[in-house]
């Protein structure tokens, strides 16, 4: 499993997007080749803005970021993410209490989690000869295949994963 440890983590905030010290920060890690994600943080605050703050991403730092997961609500109607990978959708309690609840994704977001899911396999297969191969046969990547193409996507390079969160 790929974790924030073996990434240069960016915070950016759905309310604010990026800002100086994030472009600086990262063309250092670009300068040492490493790897890289965005974690867009504050969705439960006002004027938060998932989809505004990946797209400033994309347009500021690299053109490979691509969400992972989506946000279920916004602002103070924050209350989970869509995995993308998994295509479940994780509720977290109200009171900040206990683990998230795994869900079926609801139903007003399944055609914007559908195409996130499309376009998110898009950059993992055409990251590996042999994932292309899976997915043009196939039309589509298990779990296990996109799971580890992501990784070695991630590793090389060739994708920067876009998360949102909260506090």
């Amino acid at each position: 499993v790929l974790t924030v440890a073996d990434c240069a983590a960016f915070a950016v905030s759905a309310v604010d997007g990026v800002e100086v010290q994030t472009e600086i920060g990262w063309g250092l890690a670009a300068d040492l080749n490493l790897p890289r994600m965005v974690i867009v943080t504050k969705m439960d605050k006002e004027r938060a803005d998932f989809a505004a703050a990946v797209s400033e991403c994309v347009e500021t730092l690299s053109d490979k970021i691509t969400p992972v997961t989506l946000p279920i609500g916004k602002e103070d109607s924050f209350e989970g993410v869509v995995d993308l990978l998994r295509m479940k959708a994780l509720r977290f309690p109200a009171d900040g209490s206990g683990k998230a609840r795994e869900e079926d994704i609801p139903a007003d977001m399944k055609s914007a989690a559908d195409e996130a899911r499309e376009k998110l396999v898009d950059v993992v297969a055409a990251s590996d000869d042999a994932l292309t191969e899976k997915y043009l046969e196939k039309g589509d990547l298990d779990e296990a295949d996109l799971t580890e193409g992501l990784k070695k996507a991630i590793l090389q390079g060739l994708f920067v994963p876009a998360l949102c969160v909260s506090a």
